[in-house]
Order: structure tokens, then sequence, then C-alpha cells
């Protein structure tokens, strides 16, 4: 099987517009996708079950088969680290800010995905992913994750089934607005997109709401997904991905924990 999935990140009050724009995009070419949503306090705002509107579209995602997963916290890159000089400049250059469990402990990471799935519930919606801003997570961080009975996380490289032990390896296209690599960079997202689309191998492909703000980063996004779709590719939520009793041909790996 051929698969690819389409994730959007950053969903939160704060982004609720263009999340919707790329939302009406991705239904109008028949995609699933993966919503992942800041929980808490962020840009100005509070936490999302506070937002009734946003809510309510967000439950009628789920209803339309869309999956819903916990994205950190509150999206912002703790003032106290417990990490080495070097893994805070790989957090800061990756994640630009934002890598909000790269820094923590087990018992801090368990603190704040409780905080977040507590609103997410509140806000009725029923999560089965946790995947970390910037998709980065320490060591402890992940076992929290795991401990806390999430179905699935990813990673830059890889999709964890966390029940069933299974991680498919599969590298993420994202883009990078609003930078010097932002046209570089939706160039050899579309060029990588039909190159894994000829071989027919996995795609997974990352939104962002401020993508949206450059069209070349827009239509990279856009290019690779309708190129998967051309060629017959199936687009499926990491949730379904994960509760999926056959492992895919191409890019899977059992037996990991």
């Amino acid at each position: 099987m051929s698969w690819l999935v389409v994730s959007l990140h950053d969903v939160a009050t704060a982004t609720a517009e263009p999340s919707r724009r790329w939302m009406d995009l991705f239904e109008a070419r028949g995609l699933q996708a993966s919503v992942l949503v800041v929980p808490g306090p962020w840009q100005g705002h509070g936490p999302v079950d506070g937002d009734r509107s946003l809510c309510s579209w967000l439950r009628t995602l789920q209803a339309s088969r869309h999956d819903i997963a916990q994205h950190g916290w509150s999206h912002v890159e703790p003032a106290v680290s417990n990490r080495g000089i070097a893994a805070r400049l790989a957090g800061r250059l990756v994640a630009r800010g934002c890598a909000e469990f790269w820094h923590v402990d087990r018992v801090e990471a368990a603190r704040r995905i409780g905080l977040g799935r507590a609103v997410l519930g509140s806000a009725g919606l029923d999560v089965e992913g946790f995947v970390a801003p910037g998709w980065l997570m320490s060591p402890e961080a992940r076992t929290s994750v795991k401990a806390a009975g999430f179905r699935y996380t990813t990673t830059h490289a890889t999709v964890s089934d966390l029940s069933g032990g299974r991680e498919w390896t599969c590298p993420v296209l994202s883009q990078r607005p609003g930078s010097s690599l932002a046209g570089p960079g939706a160039r050899a997202t579309t060029h990588i997109a039909a190159w894994t689309v000829r071989r027919r191998r996995p795609l997974r492909i990352a939104a962002h709401p401020g993508d949206l703000d450059d069209q070349r980063t827009t239509d990279a996004v856009l290019a690779a997904c309708d190129a998967a779709m051309h060629a017959g590719y199936e687009s499926v939520t990491y949730a379904s991905l994960a509760r999926s009793p056959v492992l895919p041909q191409v890019g899977a790996v059992a037996g990991r924990r």
C-alpha cells in the first residue's frame, strides 16, 4: 500500500483562520488529515477549550474521519532545560523556540501531557496521538507519552505505534516560512515528493498555518499532496495507520518499542 499522511500543525485559537483555510484545501482534494492541536495558552490566547467555535469545528473534523492529536501543551520552549549545550542548540535550530518537550524530564513531561489531555477532553475531543512541537522529545518525555496511553507518536523520521510496538520509517516534508530557506525548502519539497511518489514510497507532508503566508510554501505542500493522490496513493491519518492490523510493505520496522 502506498500511503500519504497529511498533518496540520499548530492549530489553536491564534491560528484558527489559516487552519480552517488549510482544511478547506485538503478536503477539496479528498484528503484526510491529522490535526495537531496546541491545547494550552499560546500567542496571547487561553486554552482551546475556552474557544467554543474552534472546539465545535474540531469536533466536526473528528466526526468527518480526520484525526485530532495533542501537540504539546504551550508550544513554547521552557526557560529551564535539563539538556546540554549541544542539544539545546540543536533544538533551537530545528524547532526555532518551540522545542517544549526536548528539554523536560519525565515528571514535567507527564504534567504538561496531563494538562493538555484535560483541556482536549473538556473540548469534547477524543485524542489518540501525541506529537511534540518540533517533533522533538527527550527520552524521558517519550516514556511519559507512552505511559499516558497514547496510541501513536511521530518524529521527523518515524511514525510509532506505541500500543503495538511497530514503527514506520518515513521522513516528513515540512516548510520554513518566513526564513531565507523558504524558497529552497519549497523547491526541495516538490522534488523530493515527486521522487518519493515515482518509487511508490510512503509520504508524509506537514503543513503549518504560517505556510499560507508564502505562496511558494503553500504551493509546495499542495503539489506534493496532488502528486501522491494522482498516483493513486491512499490518504490516511496517523491514527488509522496505527490502528491498521497489517503492516505496510514499504518503510516498516516491526517489533520496535
